[in-house]
């Protein structure tokens, strides 16, 4: 792993400043690696069961199991602050979104496009909402929503949880008409 200080940003700080920032580079980068490695913990796990998980990275499977739940606890995490986003901005979003056809690594059929299409219609084209979110917000807001993948992290993973999300939300909505 490779670690960039910069050191010509860090010689325009102040003494103490600059000191504080080469302290916590190493914590940082060392929290960045840890959640690589759940990340990773994660989607093989996904993709070959926890033992087999286990077994192919060389560790225990306890230790696996707690690398996937930590990652699959932050997942939803982001995907619950991602869907307060669209809450609050595209009102009624889980009617125009379908969890079928939902793919986190698209363009024009990711989560963020799907609410802003007001209303939801196979063919038409969608409006950039992901590319204005990128725009306006940057790609760490987007990957802290759960609109873009972190590092270690596979679309599949993002397109499942908010394809259950999206389900269990116009199940709540459908209940609430019948009702």
């Amino acid at each position: 792993m490779y670690i960039h200080l910069d050191t010509d940003a860090l010689d325009a700080l102040d003494a103490a400043e600059a000191y504080a920032a080469a302290v916590q580079a190493p914590q940082d980068a060392k929290a960045i690696a840890s959640a690589y490695a759940d990340a990773v913990a994660y989607r093989l796990a996904v993709r070959h069961g926890q033992i087999s998980a286990a077994s192919i990275l060389g560790i225990s499977q306890p230790t696996l199991s707690d690398r996937y739940r930590r990652h699959d606890r932050q997942l939803r995490r982001r995907v619950d602050e991602g869907a307060h986003y669209l809450d609050m901005t595209y009102p009624g979003w889980p009617d125009r979104a379908d969890p079928d056809i939902l793919d986190m690594s698209s363009a024009t059929r990711d989560i963020l496009d799907m609410a802003a299409i007001h209303p939801f219609e196979p063919g038409v084209e969608p409006t950039p909402a992901f590319f204005t979110f990128i725009e306006t917000h940057g790609r760490e807001r987007a990957v802290e929503h759960a609109f873009e993948v972190g590092p270690g992290e596979t679309y599949d993973d993002l397109t499942r949880l908010w394809a259950d999300l999206l389900r269990a939300r116009q199940g709540q909505l459908h209940e609430r008409r019948k009702g």
